[in-house]
């Protein structure tokens, strides 16, 4: 089936069944996605992916980092000196 004629179906779907028949199409594709171009896909990928998780991780560790900080600067409990 051409990308056209699923795409033309595709709009007269409800929101629902759009996320589930997308998935399925998405699954589909990925099955009969040559070898060769997954790999290529990954290997770009991947990098990129690596630094977005590596930033969550970072996110999070000064967000705690904040959190414990925040309330002692606001009270004056620790002070910063400034140049």
């Amino acid at each position: 089936m051409q990308y056209a004629t699923i795409a033309g179906a595709y709009e007269k779907i409800e929101a629902t069944t759009k996320r589930l028949e997308m998935t399925d199409l998405l699954v589909n594709l990925l099955k009969s996605t040559p070898k060769e171009v997954v790999d290529t896909f990954e290997r770009i990928a991947k990098p990129m992916d690596d630094t977005i998780e590596s930033n969550d991780r970072q996110t999070k560790y000064l967000s705690v980092i904040r959190d414990a900080l925040l309330p002692k600067l606001l009270s004056g409990e620790i002070r910063v000196k400034v140049k």
